[in-house]
């Protein structure tokens, strides 16, 4: 219940579309209806309604014929971006959860904790080559969240998955500012998002 009084209601996109900066690039966000310019901003919105929308029309790069066809094999999508809440909530079930337990049964029993310790390493791979292959980890499926590429929405692969997960020390080394930018982040991506071109969206 904790749990869920955290993560919050999933909102609706909202009506505003911002068009990101770049060659063509047929990834938008659209923020929440209310448009007025003293809009509370950084943590004030962390849960606002935003969306990400993949393929609109004029978006895709291309001129003519070659431009529509690219249009009818790609329809415009569009997903409702991962608030922190849900982003936070997902990481306690990944990898707080799992490493808290094996070290516990380290203070209880060594020799079980070591095995622990292995086993949790294990998953944690696991974990990202099946986010990889299908945007979810456990966390991630537990609060109905996926990771996908900001380019296209599409999965990111088990590789880029992995180094997503690396490239986390930048977001760890400046006082783990990083884990806290999306709060601010009209993407809502954290600093290793940014690098590795990736959004999350609720699922």
């Amino acid at each position: 219940m904790l749990l869920s009084a955290f993560v919050g209601r999933r909102s609706p996109a909202g009506t505003f579309s911002a068009k990101r900066p770049g060659r063509g690039s047929p990834f938008r966000v659209t923020e929440g209806a209310d448009l007025s310019t003293d809009r509370p901003r950084g943590p004030a919105g962390w849960a606002e309604p935003r969306s990400a929308r993949w393929g609109d029309a004029g978006s895709t790069p291309g001129t003519g014929a070659q431009a529509e066809a690219l249009d009818e094999d790609r329809p415009a999508r569009e997903a409702v971006l991962a608030h922190w809440g849900l982003r936070v909530a997902s990481y306690l079930v990944d990898f707080v959860a799992p490493f808290l337990a094996a070290a516990i049964l380290v203070r209880v029993w060594a020799p079980a904790g070591v095995i622990a310790y292995v086993a949790v390493v294990a998953f944690v791979i696991w974990n990202l080559v099946v986010q990889g292959i299908t945007g979810q980890t456990a966390g991630k499926r537990f609060v109905g969240t996926r990771l996908v590429r900001q380019d296209d929405g599409e999965v990111v692969g088990p590789w880029l998955s992995i180094v997503r997960y690396i490239a986390h020390i930048v977001d760890v080394l400046p006082l783990y500012a990083g884990f806290l930018w999306p709060l601010w982040d009209h993407k809502r991506q954290t600093f290793s998002d940014k690098i590795c071109h990736t959004v999350v969206i609720v699922a």
